[in-house]
């Protein structure tokens, strides 16, 4: 891989679009101290991936962005881009920008890319942001004190093989993915398995449910059916009972009204048939009983007739609802068949203008980047003309005032000349001449000096006013931090105390820790009630650590009752033999920096499952740190506070000098001027 050239554009002094041409041979930059030759090595490596704001000299990754002068305003985005050749010599160009407030992306030939991407890019051809290709201050000695394992790392490197490793650690993370997706997958299985299970019983439940509802209603219908056969039968008894009573009925009244005529015509033998009378009316009376038994008789059938008619009414009513439910299921059927239709029809409609829609995206993308490319064009044509505007508006304003001054000037000279006398005294007007000429020369001098201060004092202020800037955002940049791991640990934090919560681990052994302890991590202290909890145990007769191994408990600040299980654990760097294996005592173990860990029962975990409880102690170190970072931020920022103050005293003290000077220096020259004048 060959680099050719490096574009340069808002990148912290490169505020114009700068292009660095890297030419065959050795390519050297030299200039002052300051002048921005290291900001084009962090260009270099900004644009290889590089993600630590620290390596960059900035506070936070928004810095690298031009934070503007007096003169030129800030730049809202930053973007470097490096051209170079490939391995078969093809063109490639790698193109970061970063927006301020919105993160950086990147592109490879036009197209968007993942910093993983791009970090993979230099490591196949032997390069990249922490290459050891790119020396800077301090690399050769670390180079030089370097471990095994990083000098392993700088050989692999050299060798090229350093982007297979980084794939191997990407594809054993996808690896460790996808068996955690298949382990979800058989639950999901096990469970959607359970609920297969659950709805066949259900199926089952609801076949008997309707085979019995289909039962019920055949005997419902059997039973309505018998109940209005029988109906029909007592309508049709009663009917005929209530015919029989009429013709009893009138029968008895024929015999009534025959037996009154008897009466009548009998009238005369009245004394003879009273008695006949009295038993004829006996009779009659025991016919109107029988009448009025025979007519409550057919009240009692009506109703019956009435009840058998509502009856029949509610099975008419059940064949109708049923017709309506039938109705209302072919319909829905219709209904669903029509939607299936519509949407297939439009489904070939979408089908039919995707190509379109690809093309409209395409070319979407296209004038997204040609706007991208006129609006930065446009940011940078627009600065430029803010700054010409200003420049102009101050130059004109210093016109302005000198015109003022001159005018006001030669009317005050107007009117002393009209003031003279016509024959002044030679010697004495000669005199007054040599004593405003010095005057003004003193003057001169003193204006000279005032004007020499002021711009040291004014690039003071300015000096002070940038670290001021600086660490105030440096200060906003650990606030910032420091919340968001708030937050992280106020989220993490379980239902009671853990003993991971009062542990504090050396930087680099947290993954240790976490390998060494596990889940005992989550258990609570000694002083806590809940049902997993340390309570401490006193260390008798136990065996030393093999020779070699570093005691976890010297590298972790922990409570007491974690320091027996601590001392018996061994750090070492890189992965034990057998010999040294064979030398665990029960009880003891043995982890590396990495995660690995070996069990003197011959348990080895080497594949550094802990990563949350690792993530979760470098999260608590680094809240500590940040304390500690918070409160040196917050006095550096008091004495840049104090320093700005002081530096605007004294460059308000020297523009006032100048102010000053330059009145003198105008009253002399008209003092000059004047004398001058009465002498001619």
């Amino acid at each position: 891989m060959e680099f050719r050239a490096l574009r340069l554009a808002g990148f912290k002094s490169f505020v114009e679009a700068t292009e660095l041409r890297i030419e065959p041979g050795l390519t050297g930059v030299v200039g002052p101290n300051g002048c921005g030759k290291s900001n084009l090595l962090e260009a270099l490596r900004w644009v290889m991936g590089e993600g630590s704001p620290k390596s960059m000299r900035s506070g936070g990754m928004d810095d690298v962005i031009f934070a503007g002068t007096g003169q030129r305003p800030a730049r809202s985005f930053a973007q470097v881009t490096l051209a170079l050749a490939g391995s078969a010599g093809e063109e490639v160009e790698v193109s970061r920008r970063i927006e301020r407030g919105a993160g950086s992306d990147y592109r490879v030939n036009g197209r968007d890319a993942r910093a993983q991407d791009v970090r993979l890019l230099f490591a196949d051809s032997a390069t990249g942001a922490h290459s050891p290709a790119i020396v800077g201050q301090g690399r050769i000695s670390a180079i030089i004190a370097a471990k095994p394992a990083e000098r392993r790392m700088l050989l692999e490197e050299a060798a090229g093989i350093a982007g297979l490793h980084v794939r191997r650690r990407e594809a054993e993370i996808r690896l460790r993915a996808a068996e955690a997706n298949l382990e979800r997958i058989d639950d999901i299985v096990q469970g959607l398995e359970t609920q297969a299970n659950a709805l066949r019983r259900q199926a089952r439940v609801a076949e008997r449910y309707r085979a019995l509802s289909d039962r019920l209603k055949v005997a419902e219908a059997n039973l309505l059916y018998a109940r209005w056969q029988a109906a029909q039968a007592g309508s049709k008894a009663a009917r005929e009972a209530a015919a029989d009573a009429d013709a009893k009925a009138g029968d008895l009244t024929r015999i009534a009204a025959g037996l009154a005529s008897q009466a009548t015509n009998a009238a005369a033998a009245l004394p003879d048939l009273r008695m006949a009378e009295a038993e004829a009316a006996a009779g009659v009376q025991t016919l109107r009983q029988s009448r009025a038994l025979l007519d409550a008789e057919r009240a009692t059938a009506t109703q019956r007739r009435a009840a058998l008619d509502a009856l029949l009414a509610a099975v008419a009513r059940y064949a109708a609802r049923e017709a309506s439910l039938g109705d209302d299921a072919a319909r829905a059927d219709s209904r669903l068949a029509d939607e299936a239709q519509t949407l297939a029809k439009g489904l070939g409609e979408a089908e039919a203008a995707l190509p379109a829609q690809v093309a409209a995206v395409a070319m979407a993308e296209t004038q997204a980047q040609a706007t991208e490319a006129a609006l930065a064009a446009a940011q940078d044509a627009h600065a430029a003309a803010a700054a010409e505007t200003r420049s102009a508006e101050a130059a004109l304003a210093a016109a302005t005032a000198r015109l003022a001054r001159a005018e006001a000037e030669a009317r005050d000279l107007a009117a002393r000349a009209a003031r003279l006398a016509p024959a002044p005294d030679t010697d004495g007007l000669t005199a007054a001449v040599d004593a405003a000429s010095m005057a003004m020369a003193a003057a001169e001098a003193a204006l000279e000096a005032a004007e020499a201060l002021r711009p040291g004092a004014e690039a003071a202020r300015a000096e002070a006013a940038a670290g001021h800037a600086a660490a105030r955002a440096t200060l906003a940049s650990l606030a910032a931090e420091a919340e968001a791991l708030a937050r992280r640990l106020a989220a993490d934090q379980g239902k009671g105390p853990r003993i991971a919560d009062r542990v504090e681990t050396r930087a680099g052994y947290e993954a240790a820790l976490a390998a060494a302890l596990g889940d005992d991590l989550d258990a609570g202290p000694a002083d806590s009630d809940g049902p997993r909890r340390w309570t401490g145990a006193m260390a008798v007769h136990d065996p030393a650590l093999p020779a070699g191994a570093l005691p976890l408990l010297d590298v972790v600040t922990a409570p007491p009752e974690l320091a027996r299980r601590l001392a018996q654990i061994g750090v070492i760097d890189a992965a034990p033999d057998a010999v040294l294996l064979a030398t665990l005592r029960p009880g003891q173990r043995l982890v590396t920096m990495a995660g690995a860990l070996w069990r003197w029962d011959g348990f080895v975990d080497a594949g550094g499952r802990s990563d949350a409880a690792a993530a979760r102690l470098r999260a608590r170190r680094r809240a500590t740190e940040l304390g500690r970072e918070r409160a040196a931020g917050q006095a550096n920022l008091d004495t840049a506070a104090v320093v700005l103050a002081a530096t605007v005293a004294d460059a308000g003290a020297a523009q006032d000098a100048e102010r000053r000077a330059r009145g003198a220096r105008d009253a002399a020259a008209r003092s000059l001027a004047e004398a001058r004048a009465r002498l001619v």
